[in-house]
C-alpha cells in the first residue's frame, strides 16, 4: 500500500512539474507575440540609396515570418495573421497566399526579412529544426524529398558523380575530382577535343 502511495505520489509530481513547465512555456510565449508586436511603426530599409518606409502591417509580416516559430517562412500565414484576414469569406485564402508572394517580390520587404532572421540568429541549431521539420512535414512532398536529399548530402550520404568527358555535367557511375592542370596542359586538351570534334563532325 505504501509502494502505490508512493507510485501515485511521483506520478502527481511530474504531471505538476509538466504543468509547471507548460506554463512557464506559454509565458514565454506571451513575451514573444508581445516583443514582435513591439514598435510596429516606421522602419525604414535602404536599397541603393533610397530610403523605403514600412507600414506597421508590412513591419509585422516581416517579423512573422522571421520568427522561428509557428509562422516563420510561412508567407500565407504571416500574411493572414499581420493583415488580419477574414478566412470565413470566400477566396480570402487565395487572395491572402497571393498577397503573401508579392510581399515577398518587394526588395524592401525581403531586406527587413533578412535584417530580422540575422538579428534572430540564425545558426546551425535553427536550420537544423526546420530542416527537421521539413522532413517530418507531409504537406508539401516536394519541399520533404530536397530537405532530405540536403540531409543526406549535409551526411555526406549521397556523392555527385561527374564525368571527365560530360563537360562538367552530372552523370551517374564516377567519381571525378578535377586534376590541378597547367596552361599548357589545357592548351593541349584543347587541341585534343577540337581535333576529336572535326573527326566525329
Amino acid at each position: 500500500m505504501v509502494e502505490k502511495k508512493e507510485n501515485s505520489d511521483n506520478i502527481n509530481k511530474e504531471l505538476v512539474e509538466e504543468v509547471i513547465d507548460n506554463m512557464i512555456k506559454d509565458v514565454e510565449d506571451q513575451k514573444k507575440d508581445l516583443e514582435i508586436m513591439k514598435d510596429l511603426h516606421g522602419h525604414i530599409v535602404e536599397i541603393d540609396g533610397e530610403k523605403i518606409k514600412l507600414s506597421s502591417k508590412q513591419e509585422l509580416f516581416c517579423r512573422l515570418y522571421a520568427t522561428e516559430r509557428e509562422f516563420f517562412c510561412n508567407g500565407t500565414q504571416s500574411y493572414i495573421e499581420a493583415y488580419e484576414i477574414d478566412l470565413t469569406k470566400k477566396g480570402a485564402y487565395q487572395s491572402a497566399r497571393a498577397s503573401a508572394y508579392e510581399n515577398l517580390t518587394k526588395p524592401h520587404i525581403l531586406k527587413r526579412i533578412d535584417e530580422l532572421i540575422e538579428l534572430g540568429g540564425l545558426n546551425d541549431q535553427m536550420v537544423d529544426k526546420q530542416l527537421n521539420k521539413l522532413i517530418t512535414q507531409d504537406a508539401d512532398f516536394r519541399a520533404k524529398a530536397i530537405a532530405i536529399k540536403e540531409y543526406n548530402q549535409l551526411k555526406s550520404r549521397i556523392t555527385k558523380h561527374i564525368d571527365v568527358k560530360s563537360g562538367g555535367k552530372e552523370i551517374g557511375g564516377f567519381n571525378y575530382i578535377k586534376p590541378e592542370q597547367n596552361d599548357t596542359d589545357n592548351n593541349t586538351d584543347n587541341q585534343a577535343n577540337d581535333q576529336t570534334r572535326s573527326s566525329m563532325g
